[in-house]
């Protein structure tokens, strides 16, 4: 699964989503942030981040071992940990000026706690018709309609909506890109190897995605 990701990322198939990372994190992050990706995954965006922006520092956290090992010879200048979203993540509170959450849980309490006042939360999901070509013959799972509105309301607690921008494209995969699809996400813990069979040869394919940016609100301070 780690591998498949790093395999399909390595051929640019989702650099417009990485390039509207990188556009929506310079309006919005301020010089130098301190940047905390809270499930880095494999390091391809925080990569693509720390080339474009200079940061203060950047932390990657996500819970596979395994694509941690991908980010730290990656990021060489990151701390890389390994970390479950649902417990106390291991940063100071009111430390993090630029938060990125891409296809990754929300530990909105948590993402409040380590935001200073103003940071800026990045959250990316994708929207309903992303690989709608190949989905149901890879096995996907499916996306809900108005995942980014409940994106925006887990977060209402604590952040401001700034913005929300849609990022779509069409990708021209071959037969071992949908292969590496199938198997990279979250439906690839249930796609055995003989799964991928059916799935088409090549197919030009929409990938589309909801680009969420919060404001960490100002804390009440007694």
């Amino acid at each position: 699964m780690v591998q498949a990701r790093i395999d399909f990322l390595e051929k640019g198939h989702f650099e417009p989503l990485a390039n509207a990372v990188i556009a929506t994190a310079q309006r919005f992050s301020g010089k130098q942030p301190l940047v905390l990706d809270v499930g880095a995954g494999t390091g391809y965006y925080l990569n693509a981040l720390q080339e474009q922006v200079s940061v203060s520092a950047a932390v990657a956290l996500d819970i596979s071992k395994y694509a941690l090992r991908r980010s730290a010879r990656l990021l060489p200048d990151a701390l890389c940990l390994v970390c479950d979203v649902w417990r106390p993540l291991p940063v100071a509170g009111e430390s993090v000026d630029l938060l990125l959450n891409i296809f990754a849980p929300r530990n909105v309490p948590e993402f409040a706690r380590v935001c200073r006042d103003e940071g800026v939360a990045l959250v990316v999901t994708p929207l309903p018709h992303h690989l709608r070509e190949i989905a149901e013959p890879a096995g996907l799972l499916d996306i809900r309609p108005g995942k980014d509105i409940e994106v925006a309301a887990s977060m209402a607690d604590f952040f401001d909506v700034v913005d929300n921008v849609r990022v779509e494209f069409t990708m021209a995969l071959s037969p071992v890109d949908v292969s590496n699809v199938a198997t990279m996400g979250p439906a690839g813990h249930h796609n055995l190897p003989g799964d991928v069979d059916p799935l088409p040869h090549s197919a030009d394919t929409t990938a589309a995605f909801s680009v969420q940016v919060f404001r960490r609100r100002p804390r009440t301070r007694d």
